[in-house]
């Protein structure tokens, strides 16, 4: 199949209510086992439909009064699809912005001979208003005539019941913390990035993005008082030394460099900052391992990333191993976050 298309809105006039048509992709070897390709169900309230396309699954959420009350609602099904993500530990790419519905300026008229009539015969259409991708976040007027396009492609699968799907949403959208956990930029990074893993091939691949959620949960942290004022001390040395070099008529662009380097030192280290992290978190959750041997288990892991990325040598089978170890961990911290946390 290069092309398809498909009826994308209910096309009644006399029907001026919104929808929500969010797209999503899972990570490979997964599949959703939809019978005739759709189930409906509710998702916090709101009828929807779970439909099976070619390569993509969609959800179309209805029953909306405004372009405003879709918008609330998007953010909010976007943390509950994080949360089906996280507790089926599967990858699930959705679009971050809202694409516009593209709207005709003038009706199309569906002659005869249209390779359209097929599609819009099923429904009693004579014409169409608009269409849209079938892989872009829209939102629908129901009293448009829409047709839906979608662009071929191969897939692999492993299936899912779509009511659990729909289950494992709704519970998302039960955290009383959602409202916050919308705006927790450093977490939804996070989710994001570990979805992200879930489409990774190569063993490093997966290494490095699995480590690089552990980084993006990290907080902001300072050194201590007298290591500020020492790293003060040193600034005003370095300082003292650059203008001296300024008055002989020496090149200090070096110098200006490492006087930013050493402002940016307030910062703990990393690996400083990921310990503190975890021993804070393991305290707070000790189903998520003991700190004797989950933190120096990461700060090994953590070293072989470094490594990597200065070196570009690894051991195929210690990284599978890191990997194995991560794989189970990180959705586990994910999800104390963003039930917890907030």
């Amino acid at each position: 199949m290069m092309f398809s298309c498909s009826i994308g809105s209910k096309g009644q006039e006399e029907n001026k209510t919104f929808s929500i048509y969010m797209p999503m992709v899972l990570s490979g070897g997964n599949d959703i086992n939809l019978d005739e390709n759709a189930f409906e169900g509710t998702l916090n309230g709101y009828k929807c439909v779970l439909e099976k396309h070619h390569y993509i699954y969609s959800l179309k959420v209805e029953g909306f009064n405004s372009e405003i009350e879709c918008d609330d609602f998007i953010e909010k099904l976007k943390a509950a699809i994080f949360w089906f993500s996280l507790k089926r530990t599967v990858g699930v790419k959705i679009p971050d912005t809202i694409n516009e519905v593209k709207l005709y300026e003038t009706r199309i008229i569906i002659s005869e001979e249209s390779s359209l009539k097929s599609v819009t015969d099923r429904v009693g259409w004579s014409v169409v208003d608009g269409d849209y991708n079938a892989d872009q976040l829209v939102i629908i007027q129901e009293n448009k005539k829409l047709t839906r396009w979608e662009t071929g492609k191969v897939n692999a699968l492993l299936s899912y019941n779509p009511s659990s799907v729909l289950d494992d949403i709704n519970e998302g959208f039960c955290f009383e913390n959602i409202e916050e956990l919308i705006f927790n930029k450093k977490l939804r990074l996070a989710v994001e990035l570990f979805s992200a893993f879930k489409f990774e091939i190569t063993t490093t691949g997966k290494f490095v993005k699995l480590v690089t959620v552990l980084e993006a949960l990290l907080p902001d942290s300072q050194i201590g008082d007298e290591s500020i004022q020492a790293l003060r001390l040193a600034k005003k040395s370095v300082k003292d030394y650059r203008n001296k070099l300024k008055k002989s008529g020496e090149d200090v662009q070096e110098i200006e460099l490492l006087l930013s380097r050493i402002g940016n030192l307030k910062s703990k280290s990393i690996g400083a900052s990921l310990r503190e992290y975890l021993l804070s978190l393991l305290e707070k959750y000790p189903h998520l391992g003991k700190s004797d041997v989950v933190i120096p288990k990461v700060n090994e892991i953590y070293s072989a990333r470094s490594i990597l990325l200065h070196t570009g040598e690894q051991d195929e089978k210690l990284l599978e191993n890191y990997v194995s170890v991560l794989a189970e961990l990180v959705p586990e911290i994910l999800k104390a976050n963003f039930i917890f946390e907030g």
